[in-house]
């Protein structure tokens, strides 16, 4: 039997890869969409209709009243091919992220070739096998709006090794690629430069006109960027989360806690807890700085005689650095690490390669029980994501100082109506007190439950809390006290309170909706118009601007314009009662035999629609040949329901059915 080839060998154990990273995240695959995904995706029209796919590429990202600023139209365009090929099924988005993430294996094991082309392949398999199974990664592969983090350290990964093999160009175009993705991609120069000085060793070797040219490309691609991001992608203005020097803290003491979790693997949680984390004495951000300036003396000290070594530190510190600068909402995320991580693999190879050579079998034992600890603490991990209640109980219990993830858990209560528990959840939040943010959310949600209680009192004077939380009045706020001043019949109250909503945030979908469908109910038309319209703008896909628009061509007997706003209301929500009935009345004043059948449908969504029976009876018995005996079946149909219908048509029918 002929020996296996190199090459045949290698191809089997990239499959081995495939199938180890498969099984591991195997059981996470029914879970449902988390925290982002559901504005980035979830509710997103513009990864759901082709006239709205340029948007994303000028300035628009998702159609929610959120903060805006962030650029990502090349991963915007992935979750459009998610769309267009599973709808909502969050299981084929999660896929596409699994696949990612194995590629990223392939492209540092690839990496890995080049760096030690002499190591044993075996020997670099297994360090592949530990970035791909390795549950530090489960929340950057299973939450899918971390694809964002997927997809920049494969451009990352793929413009390094095109970099060390002096394929320049493609490298700068795989950056743009990258820098389109996700903003932290902004490192990627700081590593190539890190790479050529460790390789060159010394600063003077890299004074030449060659990278000059090179560096002088780089930042002209990313100061193109930058303005493009900062022009086009406007940002919203918001009070920063944090000061500054908070944030280095924080980030100083999650370096810490990053490198806890990638060798103790404990305790991995969707947050960790950052309490304290604001005081340089604490413990965790007294290890971070240790930790880090640790790396950067010996980065320094020894750049001449281990640069490789240098270069895997120096990877991790500067993909570090966007973390630093960028104030996130939520700091002490996981999926964070998944880029800085890479440095610690490359440096994993160039520790540990001597002593899988000196002590191949202990070393081979030792690795493999590591190993599969990672990947069943990440099929375990996996599994917890299927159902949102456990996994935020979970996520809860491991850091219960953090009010986000009693909130998230309080959300899921309400979901299935279990207010008791909701309401516990948004209490202990706003309890903790950890951010204002989190504690404003809380209030709106309590709100929202004291609303639907009729505790008008409860819920304005929560929501009045809120407004003095922090500087800006968060979005929803105002748009939620119209709401509840027009239930307690306060109509100038809840005018002012949408007006005051809009004002603050022009994009606010709902406020506009109450407002339009106010000024409607009150016969200014014309306001209504206007407002609708711009509802539909901000939501495409907003089954009540069409209906709305609907009632006010018919209003004012514009029937063709009418039946085409009622046909996109259908369109959008097929199961309304309501838009088929005034579809049809339209249609058959229009004398469109197609009335029929969307009086048909209303009748079957609300077997107790009088008017739509009456319209049907009325269009049967007003066909060119027309339909007495299905006249007949509605009108008695409609007496059966307790219907009032004109005794003369009755009597009319009736003649013709003898």
């Amino acid at each position: 039997m002929p020996a296996m080839s190199n090459q045949t060998k290698e191809s089997l154990a990239i499959l081995a890869l495939a199938f180890l990273t498969a099984l591991s995240y195997l059981f996470s695959l029914n879970a449902p969409f988390y925290l982002d995904d559901q504005h980035m995706i979830v509710d997103n029209i513009f990864i759901k209709n082709p006239q709205y796919f340029s948007w994303l590429w000028k300035g628009y990202v998702t159609n929610a009243s959120i903060p805006r600023g962030m650029c990502r139209p090349f991963l915007m365009m992935t979750f459009i091919f998610n769309y267009l090929s599973a709808s909502l099924d969050a299981s084929g988005y999660r896929i596409i992220n699994i696949l990612i993430h194995f590629l990223n294996g392939t492209l540092l094991y690839s990496l890995f070739k080049i760096i030690r082309p002499q190591a044993s392949k075996t020997f670099l398999w297994l360090i592949t096998a530990l970035f791909l199974l390795h549950p530090i990664n489960t929340e950057t592969v299973i939450y899918i709006s971390s694809r964002s983090d997927l997809l920049t350290a494969f451009f990352i990964l793929s413009a390094m090794i095109l970099w060390i093999k002096d394929k320049y160009i493609p490298a700068m175009l795989i950056y743009v690629m990258a820098l389109l993705t996700k903003e932290t991609a902004m490192c990627l120069p700081m590593i190539i430069l890190a790479w050529d000085y460790f390789k060159l060793g010394s600063v003077r070797k890299l004074i030449t006109k060659k990278y000059f040219f090179l560096y002088s490309v780089l930042a002209l691609l990313t100061i193109v960027y930058i303005t493009y991001r900062s022009t086009v992608f406007s940002s919203t203005p918001v009070t920063p989360v944090r000061s500054i020097w908070d944030n280095t803290l924080i980030q100083t003491a999650m370096t810490f806690v990053y490198a806890r979790l990638f060798f103790l693997l404990k305790p991995f949680n969707m947050m960790h807890d950052i309490a304290g984390f604001n005081n340089i004495l604490n413990f965790s951000v007294i290890a971070g700085m240790i930790l880090i300036i640790s790396m950067i003396i010996y980065t320094g000290k020894q750049r001449i005689k281990a640069p490789l070594i240098s270069f895997a530190l120096a990877w991790f510190l500067l993909a570090l650095t966007p973390k630093f600068y960028a104030r996130l909402g939520f700091p002490s995320m996981e999926h964070h690490a998944y880029i800085p991580l890479f440095g610690i693999y490359i440096l994993l190879i160039l520790i540990l390669e001597k002593y899988y050579i000196a002590h191949k079998k202990l070393f081979l034992y030792l690795f493999a029980t590591f190993i599969s600890a990672c990947a069943i603490i990440t099929i375990i991990r996996g599994a917890e994501y299927n159902n949102p209640i456990t996994f935020w109980s979970l996520s809860a219990q491991r850091a219960p100082a953090i009010g986000a993830l009693h909130n998230n858990l309080g959300i899921e209560y309400l979901k299935k109506n279990l207010i008791p528990q909701a309401e516990n959840e948004f209490n202990l939040a706003i309890a903790i007190g950890d951010r204002k943010e989190t504690i404003v959310t809380a209030k709106t949600n309590l709100a929202s439950i004291f609303s639907s209680q009729k505790k008008y009192a409860e819920a304005l004077k929560l929501l009045n809390e809120t407004s003095t939380i922090t500087k800006i009045i968060p979005v929803g706020i105002n748009e939620m006290r119209g709401v509840i001043y027009m239930d307690m019949g306060k109509k100038e109250e809840a005018i002012k309170a949408w007006e005051q909503e809009i004002s603050l945030y022009p994009d606010a979908y709902e406020a506009i909706l109450n407002l339009a469908i106010y000024y409607f109910k009150s016969g200014d038309n014309k306001r209504a118009e206007i407002l609708f319209k711009r509802a539909v703008f901000l939501k495409p896909d907003s089954y009540l601007g069409y209906y709305g628009l609907g009632q006010i061509m018919e209003k004012i007997e514009n029937l063709p314009r009418a039946a085409e706003m009622y046909s996109y209301a259908v369109r959008l929500n097929p199961h309304d009662a309501a838009a088929h009935y005034f579809l049809g009345s339209v249609l058959s004043r229009l004398g469109d035999s197609r009335a029929i059948q969307h009086l048909q449908t209303a009748i079957e969504l609300n077997p107790r629609f009088c008017e739509a029976r009456n319209d049907l009876a009325v269009v049967y018995a007003s066909l060119k040949e027309p339909r007495w005996d299905m006249a007949k079946k509605e009108l008695t149909a409609a007496e059966l329901n307790q219907c009032t219908i004109d005794k003369d048509f009755i009597k009319l029918v009736s003649e013709h059915n003898p």
